[in-house]
């Protein structure tokens, strides 16, 4: 169960409400295949910013400041490192398993297509005002 003292920093589900995905900053990734019912911790303790899930709940993703990225493709059972460690601030994934993150350098990362192993991110031109 997520701890009302901790800071939930992001949190995603999947399309019909029935997995959930939360990360707290300083803490841990919390995954619920019940919409909510009940919480089960996963991943590593880490500097957690964003997550995002697929519209089924079946890949999940998340990024921590001063970390990587981080993969599931098992609905959030299990986590696995990907992509060099940056200032991870956001990041989302398309329902084809597309994913963009970005950095707190004003960075752009995008891959093609979501896999626990061999993701890189290609850095991509943001536009800047």
């Amino acid at each position: 169960m997520i701890a009302a003292r901790e800071a939930l920093l992001g949190v995603a589900m999947s399309a019909d409400g029935s997995k959930i995905v939360a990360v707290i900053t300083g803490g841990f990734i919390y995954v619920s295949s019940d919409a909510g019912v009940t919480w089960t911790q996963r991943g590593i303790s880490a500097n957690w910013q964003s997550v995002a899930s697929s519209p089924d709940g079946g890949k999940m993703v998340a990024v921590a400041y001063g970390g990587q990225v981080y993969i599931s493709t098992d609905a959030g059972v299990t986590w696995v490192a990907r992509e060099t460690s940056r200032n991870w601030q956001c990041i989302t994934l398309s329902a084809s398993g597309k994913i963009t993150a970005g950095v707190s350098s004003g960075q752009l990362f995008t891959s093609w297509p979501t896999t626990t192993t061999g993701t890189s991110l290609t850095r991509r031109p943001i536009l800047r005002h």
